[in-house]
């Protein structure tokens, strides 16, 4: 379910709650229904196919039926609109969209009832059961952790806290950001942060909120950080604050991922290779994979982030790239090194260095970055030479296992500094500052 139909749901959810009473009224008369219903096949020369009709179906008793906004919830695709079989028929009919074609129907669906759901519920928060050296205890406070919906109760207690206690502190400007439990307050106005920090700090009971003042973070002095509360890290007003694995600079609001988790790890030790025969396409289509789960667009959109700080976190991102490339090539069977078949592994980092571009493309839909005139903000060279400084700069320090590598690549920077122009060869070479690696030097390979 997308985020689009668990908020259509909850609207609903929300409409037939005010007509009951009591949450045990509520679940009484709601089912939760999800299925599947049809799909159209048709030739393959036609290269056409439409996926089965998904929909999700909250219903009730005849009372909430009643209720203007208590409607089928349908997530189609396309236009077909219908979730029924014989709606989905009628409307390929109407459109004469059926033509030599195979219709079948696969039907599957589940329910759920609200009280079985509350019953659920229930157990989990009263039930749990902790085990202690010999002892037993049964958990009465908190959400018990490890269930696949202990992240969402959490989410909608504090949601709920959210909409009694900060309504105002964002209203005129400002962000209030929070993942899972994770609060992250930006304002202008120091005495919203201090009225936020203040009441987080004296804790919620109602809502079972306790906050640590050693895990608390600002970057504003006030009575909370220097005097009844010493243990807050005070932070300058100008620095990269740290949430949730991000950096996000309080001047100019740019956002870096934060690599000092990676300070004192080994990186070999994350990186295993398949079987030894086909050791080499393993590791080209595992570095592929993570390169694609770390080209977030959170750190090269353009519009979040300035020009500057978008080549900086390129640059760390492909530094670290760098890294498990040569974790991958000491993992490699003792007959397959760099040295027997240079060529591959020059392919292998031209081939990552084109995912990227074309990631970083992705992740500025509107906005020109460049092309092979040279123009925009983000050309293809530049990227590509990002790629030649952080391999350059991992692999050297390894001349006898990349010695016929490390030749081809220098041939390739050059070939890439002539391409770029004055300004943007600076820029790169400034993102590239070893100056700004301190986070690296504690990484072990």
């Amino acid at each position: 379910m997308t985020s689009g139909d668990l908020s259509s749901v909850l609207n609903i959810l929300r409409s037939l709650y005010k007509r009951t009473r009591t949450l045990e009224d509520f679940a009484d008369g709601v089912v939760f229904r999800e299925g599947r219903r049809a799909a159209l096949l048709q030739p393959s020369d036609t290269h056409s196919f439409k996926s089965f009709v998904r929909g999700v179906f909250v219903c009730s008793d005849e009372e909430l039926q009643d209720v203007p906004s208590c409607n089928q919830v349908d997530f189609s695709d396309g236009s077909m609109g219908s979730t029924s079989m014989k709606g989905f028929v009628m409307s390929l009919q109407r459109s004469s969209k059926v033509h030599h074609a195979v219709l079948v129907e696969q039907a599957f669906g589940s329910n759920l009832r609200g009280k079985d759901a509350l019953q659920f519920f229930t157990q989990m928060l009263t039930g749990s059961v902790v085990q202690h050296g010999k002892k037993t205890y049964r958990q009465c406070r908190g959400i018990p952790q490890g269930s696949v919906v202990s992240s969402l109760l959490c989410c909608l207690c504090y949601g709920h806290m959210e909409n009694v206690l900060f309504r105002d502190i964002t209203k005129n400007k400002g962000c209030l950001m929070r993942l899972v439990d994770d609060f992250l307050l930006i304002t202008p106005d120091r005495n919203h942060a201090q009225t936020f920090l203040r009441v987080l700090l004296a804790g919620v009971p109602q809502y079972g909120v306790v906050a640590n003042p050693q895990k608390v973070v600002v970057n504003f002095q006030g009575s909370e950080g220097g005097g009844a509360f010493p243990d807050i890290r005070v932070l300058p007003p100008h620095c990269l604050f740290p949430w949730c694995g991000l950096l996000l600079d309080t001047r100019s609001l740019d956002v870096c991922k934060d690599y000092s988790s990676y300070a004192g790890l080994s990186l070999r030790y994350s990186l295993t290779l398949g079987s030894a025969h086909s050791a080499g396409q393993q590791m080209r289509r595992k570095l592929m994979s993570i390169l694609r789960i770390k080209c977030h667009p959170l750190f090269l959109d353009l519009k979040t982030n300035s020009l500057e700080s978008a080549y900086k976190n390129i640059y760390k991102l492909v530094l670290l790239q760098a890294c498990r490339f040569h974790v991958c090539v000491q993992s490699l069977p003792f007959a397959q090194t760099v040295a027997k078949n240079p060529t591959y592994f020059q392919q292998m980092i031209w081939d990552m260095a084109h995912y990227a571009n074309a990631l970083i493309r992705r992740s500025n839909t509107g906005l020109v970055l460049g092309d092979g005139a040279q123009k925009g903000s983000v050309q293809y060279e530049a990227v590509e030479l990002l790629f030649c400084l952080a391999f350059l700069r991992v692999l050297s320090k390894h001349r006898p296992v990349y010695k016929d590598l490390l030749p081809r690549l220098h041939k390739w920077k050059r070939r890439l500094e002539r391409l770029l122009g004055d300004l943007r060869l600076a820029r790169v070479r400034q993102a590239a500052n070893p100056r700004a690696l301190l986070d690296f030097l504690a990484m072990q390979m």
